[in-house]
């Protein structure tokens, strides 16, 4: 060492042991292996379903790319249900029935998904959602029903205990966000509430909106005439932004 800094080098006089290759994997030939997937293409949801629609493929190539599944390549059925629950219904019958789809990915927003949850345990056909929140929305629909989604009453309190680490002083919270969408709705009517209580928060007062909304200069004077130290928010990525 010298001034503070450090070099290093290895120098060898052996030859590299041989390098062990990897067999090129074979194309996958078998039946194709069908998976359903139901996400909104249209509609205000779009954009969600846009960015699912990605990563579904990505995992597509992937699997298929290492050979498929027991030499089967994987095949994913794309539908749109705008997340219209209306939609969803005859989407899941189509899929299970005349696709032969192995198993549904989706639905993604919780309406879509409390009426295909039903129906997917009459098929007999397993329906994951990666999205759907709502409390209790699994539970009442096994055995053939499940999510890889965390939950807001886990997730809440976890949030605020980092907020109130960056901002240790703050004391008086408002609690905005959106009614009109069940999920959010439950977030700012129950999960805020109590979280925020349990942290040592003040809730000055809920100021209130649907999904939908554009203009929020009246929210906004609202909130800035109640002078809070902090805001706790819940809506969809368009009123949000």
């Amino acid at each position: 060492t010298s001034g503070g800094t450090m070099s290093s080098r290895c120098v060898t006089t052996e030859k590299p042991a041989s390098t062990l290759s990897t067999p090129p994997v074979s194309k996958p030939a078998g039946k194709p292996i069908k998976i359903g997937f139901i996400t909104p293409l249209t509609g205000r949801f779009a954009g969600y379903g846009a960015r699912q629609k990605i990563a579904v493929q990505l995992a597509l190539d992937d699997v298929n790319k290492a050979g498929g599944i027991n030499g089967s390549p994987l095949e994913v059925i794309t539908v749109d249900d705008a997340a219209n629950p209306r939609e969803t219904v005859p989407l899941v019958r189509r899929l299970t029935t005349e696709d032969k789809a192995l198993a549904i990915i989706g639905p993604l927003t919780n309406a879509s998904f409390e009426v295909a949850a039903p129906l997917a345990n009459e098929l007999k056909v397993p329906l994951a959602t990666t999205t759907a929140t709502k409390l209790g929305i699994t539970d009442k629909n096994r055995p053939w029903v499940f999510r890889f989604a965390g939950l807001d009453a886990a997730y809440t309190p976890k949030a605020i205990e980092g907020y109130k680490k960056l901002y240790p002083n703050v004391r008086k919270m408002v609690i905005s966000g959106d009614t009109k969408d069940s999920v959010n709705e439950n977030i700012v009517k129950n999960s805020f509430p109590k979280a925020l209580k349990d942290a040592g928060l003040e809730v000055v007062e809920s100021v209130l909106f649907e999904s939908g909304a554009t203009d929020f200069s009246a929210i906004v004077t609202k909130i800035k005439r109640l002078n809070p130290e902090g805001i706790a928010f819940s809506s969809l990525t368009p009123e949000a932004i």
